[in-house]
């Protein structure tokens, strides 16, 4: 009976913490106590762990023995998980003396620090999405961090929707294209282009020779965006 209910607890335990990463893609809430469903994942684990050598190995000789080495496993480990994440914040620091307003570019992270915490930073994405990152996953990897690319005065900014998304290198590329072809721009100036899936936008930063020509390039760009082909 004990060995049903141990399978029973395991599926329901998998079950469980397979459904909430699911929901944390694309829930905030969810998200924010992430770190609290981690610590309780590994919790309940452990009990199952301790559970099945009650079950199967308590007769043994042995078991006394196996439960002190298991326990100073367990405690050596989580210790481990915690402590690597400080160190790592402490070694990112010194390499890179990073601040907050950054702008963080690792891998598929990107976006604005916001706050640098004992054992990870928070980056908050161009979607406005908070991802909580231990410093033990980019010490060691190739990034970059940037102070955030500040207007430049005649600088001129729109955000406009998109209704059909296009591949985002193809489309960006049309766009440039389209503003260094048009009379009012100046085709000198670098023009910034950001895309924003979550909301369908995009944010096109350009130069005008002119502020009252916004419009004729504003609606020249719809134009164009309504008939990108999905």
């Amino acid at each position: 009976m004990n060995t049903f209910y141990l399978i029973i607890s395991v599926a329901l335990l998998l079950t469980f913490f397979r459904v909430v990463r699911l929901i944390s893609v694309r829930n905030r809430i969810v998200q924010r106590v992430t770190p609290v469903l981690t610590f309780l994942e590994l919790v309940l684990w452990t009990i199952i762990i301790f559970w099945s050598a009650n079950i199967f190995l308590s007769t043994r000789p042995y078991y006394q023995n196996l439960i002190i080495i298991l326990s100073i496993l367990f405690t050596l480990m989580i210790t481990w998980f915690y402590v690597k994440d400080i160190v790592a914040g402490y070694i990112f620091r010194l390499r890179h003396n990073p601040v907050k307003g950054q702008i963080l570019t690792c891998d598929a992270v990107h976006g604005s620090v916001r706050t640098l915490g004992l054992s990870q930073l928070t980056v908050e994405t161009d979607g406005g999405q908070l991802l909580r990152v231990p410093y033990s996953s980019v010490v060691t990897r190739t990034l970059s961090l940037q102070s955030p690319r500040h207007i430049l005065p005649g600088e001129t900014t729109l955000e406009l929707s998109v209704q059909n998304w296009d591949t985002p290198g193809k489309m960006e590329r049309l766009l440039k294209q389209i503003l260094a072809q048009s009379p009012w721009c100046i085709a000198a100036k670098p023009i910034h282009i950001q895309f924003i899936p979550e909301e369908n936008k995009v944010k096109i930063s350009f130069f005008l020779l002119d502020h009252v020509y916004v419009q004729l390039v504003k609606d020249r760009l719809v134009n164009f965006l309504e008939k990108t082909p999905q």
